[in-house]
């Protein structure tokens, strides 16, 4: 072993890396890519004695294989790491490559290569070491397949369930019919409920980037779900807002009683008119929910509470927040509702109407 190298002092050191280490490692001189040493690891994978590999040129040790890059392009023994390392100086990190033998048998390699270089940084030869990664990549391989066959059918059971919302409904409003106007109003009631329930449904369990449902996305759903060809619904969520998980279908429940509001009450005379839904910051932590209409006002029954609102003030100290509710000077109707993003904070003083 050339002391160019190897230093006599660090050979002992090196020898028992060479005989231990769990990952194949050659040292090779530069230029001509001759085996200065190679580790026992190396020496079994190629079925050979260190001994008779040492010495020999690295071209002869690679020339039965066939190889890949990560990518699956072919390469050559000058693209290999140890090649670019010595002739090069280039220093190569974590580069994937793929080697098949004779017998057509392939195994991906996880590569690693650098030079070695005098004092004066002139480059005597290089260093390149790999592990065997092919049965992490099979592993891989393998949970990436039954994730995605979870995906597929987590994707078809959520649309069964949201089919499922959307035909009870069907069937609480045919059945409505029989009973006469009372019961027409209760099963929209209920219907609206459903459709809001099979909306946030929908956002909570479709495939998505974060754990965290957008503030965007749960008011758009809700809008579709309500969607009124008297009444135009307006959405506006600030971009970075995410609800936790367990926030959303109260949330969308709030929207639908206040909306749902709107629609019995300030345009009760059958006049056309307009829904801003708005959720935003209204603090570090805090956010504020705003449905505001256009219609005729708060009267003084409203004023007492109705239904509608008694809900909402049970889902307001769900959320551990609290709402209000009064007449906008230009007109209309404005219902605000102040919750913390964090549900497990402390209740908000005065958490309810």
């Amino acid at each position: 072993m050339p002391a160019r190298l190897i230093g006599k002092k660090s050979r002992r050191l090196f020898e028992a890396v060479l005989a231990y280490v769990p990952t194949g490692i050659i040292v090779a001189s530069a230029p001509d890519l001759v085996i200065v040493a190679i580790s026992e690891t190396a020496s079994r994978q190629f079925g050979r004695s260190r001994e008779a590999l040492e010495g020999k040129p690295i071209s002869s040790l690679a020339s039965p294989y066939r190889l890949f890059r990560g990518d699956g392009s072919r390469a050559g023994f000058d693209d290999l790491p140890i090649t670019r390392a010595c002739l090069s100086g280039e220093t190569v990190r974590d580069e994937q490559w793929v080697v098949e033998d004779e017998g057509g048998r392939r195994v991906t390699l996880l590569i690693n290569a650098g030079p070695v270089k005098s004092k004066r940084g002139k480059v005597l030869g290089g260093v390149i070491s790999w592990a065997d990664v092919t049965a992490l990549k099979s592993i891989e391989a393998e949970l990436r397949a039954a994730i995605e066959t979870e995906r597929t059918l987590l994707s078809e059971s959520n649309h069964r369930i949201k089919n499922h919302f959307e035909m009870v409904a069907s069937l609480v409003r045919m059945e409505a019919v029989k009973y006469g106007p009372q019961a027409a109003e209760l099963a929209r009631t209920i219907e609206d409920k459903l459709s809001v329930l099979a909306a946030a449904h929908e956002g909570l369990y479709a495939p998505r980037d974060t754990k965290n449902l957008s503030g965007q996305h749960l008011l758009a759903g809700v809008a579709r779900a309500l969607y009124s060809d008297r009444h135009q619904i307006r959405t506006d969520a600030a971009a970075d807002i995410e609800l936790e998980d367990d926030q959303v279908t109260t949330v969308g429940l709030v929207i639908n009683e206040g909306i749902s509001n709107c629609l019995k009450h300030a345009f009760a005379d059958g006049r056309s008119g307009t829904i801003d839904v708005a959720l935003q910051w209204n603090g570090p932590k805090t956010l504020e929910l705003t449905i505001a209409d256009n219609g005729i006002g708060l009267s003084e029954p409203l004023r007492q509470g109705t239904l509608g609102l008694k809900i909402i003030g049970i889902l307001a100290r769900q959320l551990r927040g609290r709402f209000g509710l009064a007449n906008r000077p230009e007109g209309g109707c404005l219902l605000k509702l102040s919750f913390p993003l964090n549900p497990a904070a402390p209740p908000a003083p005065g958490a309810s109407r």
